[in-house]
């Protein structure tokens, strides 16, 4: 067992993975309890939303692209963008030069809807965000990539295994 050194206090690997994931948990509970309490009043899920969001600030986005940019698997994006085409806010269009790539756009409804609605679709995070200075930004930017690599190279050696 490792023991680390914060605030003149020494910390083991237990009380530390801990820390984290109660503060990630905080925070992971925060942002979605706020997605999930905006996005309600629209009728749609949270999920739904980042999915309407992405598309907002990229015009047009494949299933992969979208799965890659959430973080989710290419088969619960598809549901999720599923539910939205039958609500008639995403359309689904065949790429011209290729007709193996489908690319997902904002329908009509939606757009007028996300116009109207500009203020509630606004992501919690955004605006807190805009709150922070550039070297807090950077820090906690540091901060989750850190986590990730960490996270990810243990996955690769117990894998290797």
């Amino acid at each position: 067992m490792r023991n680390i050194f914060m605030e003149d206090k020494i910390i083991n690997n237990n009380e530390i993975s801990f820390q984290i994931a109660r503060t990630f948990r905080s925070v992971n509970k925060s942002i979605m309890s706020n997605l999930k309490e905006k996005f309600s009043s629209l009728g749609i899920t949270g999920s739904q939303g980042m999915v309407i969001g992405l598309i907002i600030h990229n015009d047009e986005l494949t299933v992969g692209d979208i799965s890659n940019k959430m973080g989710l698997s290419i088969s619960t994006v598809s549901g999720i963008i599923d539910r939205l085409e039958k609500n008639g806010l995403v359309e689904r269009n065949r790429s011209k030069t290729d007709r193996r790539v489908v690319k997902v756009s904002l329908s009509s409804k939606c757009e007028s809807m996300v116009k109207s609605k500009h203020d509630i679709i606004e992501s919690h995070l955004e605006k807190s965000i805009k709150f922070a200075n550039e070297e807090q930004l950077q820090k906690i930017m540091i901060g989750l990539e850190t986590l990730e690599s960490v996270i990810n190279n243990n996955r690769e050696k117990e894998n290797s295994k």
